[in-house]
């Protein structure tokens, strides 16, 4: 989203600073998800273990919610928006002097592959799991509050 983001701003598609803007919001809300379950469904205690638990819980499903977005968006909403990274994948490859014709098409037609519609969702559902899981190592051990 963040990304997409990026590019309906300006059509540069340097996310780096709204990258880590995403990762805060991700992390806000697994550490309010956390925190609230402690304190609503646990009685204020919440273990270590439970506690990461609940954030890898809650980063799947945000992913998995990410993933089908992706999906939907990059198959139905806006499928030219694939076209124009790929056109900016080529042109910078073209750029630098040390590829040939023929491996920048080569390298374009791979990154066909990963950037179609359904390779989005299933990465996006693999990494931002993984990074969830890695946020909520630090969340579990801010929010645990044991008897």
């Amino acid at each position: 989203t963040i990304q997409m983001l990026a590019l309906m701003i300006d059509k540069t598609g340097d996310v780096r600073a709204l990258q880590f803007a995403g990762f805060g919001v991700m992390i806000m809300g697994l550490y309010y998800g956390t925190v609230t379950h402690r304190n609503k469904n646990r009685g204020g205690n919440i273990s270590y273990k439970e506690a990461l638990g609940c954030g890898t819980l809650i980063s799947v499903f945000a992913s998995a919610t990410y993933g089908l977005f992706l999906f939907i968006y990059y198959q139905f909403i806006n499928p030219e928006t694939v076209g124009f990274m790929l056109m900016k994948e080529r042109i910078k490859l073209q750029t630098q002097a040390t590829y040939t014709p023929a491996e920048i098409e080569q390298s374009v037609e791979s990154l066909k592959i990963i950037y179609n519609p359904y390779m989005l969702g299933a990465m996006s559902l693999i990494a931002y799991t993984f990074l969830g899981f890695v946020f909520t190592l630090g969340i579990s051990a801010l929010t645990k509050n044991e008897k």
